[in-house]
């Protein structure tokens, strides 16, 4: 799920169809690495998307996050894991980013 998309309403409309599982595509809780990675969402989107989850009694929740995102510094990647930690996931996904010729990030990268 996008976090900027995932609502209560939604929550409870999947729990009642019987999912029990959740997946958010956090990416980050930096807002300028959310913007480069032409993200739509804003940090705090993430809490109030893992508080809809918990609140409609989904279960098992897995956030998924991108490290090595252009500008960003081992602060900033700390505080995102901080966070997301913070927010008690039951499952933690981190994935190194991988630019792809012809995407808008990637053409970003190729002219510097």
């Amino acid at each position: 799920m996008n976090p900027e998309d995932f609502t209560s309403d939604k929550a409870r409309q999947l729990q009642a169809l019987g999912f029990n599982r959740a997946s958010l595509g956090a990416q980050s809780f930096d807002a300028e690495v959310l913007t480069s990675l032409g993200r739509r969402h804003l940090p705090d989107d993430i809490a109030t998307s893992v508080a809809a989850a918990r609140g409609a009694g989904i279960e098992n929740l897995s956030m998924d996050l991108i490290f090595g995102t252009p500008g960003e510094s081992g602060e900033s990647w700390q505080a995102t894991l901080d966070e997301a930690l913070r927010l008690q996931p039951d499952h933690l996904s981190c994935y190194a980013l991988t630019v792809e010729r012809g995407t808008p990030l990637g053409r970003a990268v190729a002219c510097g």
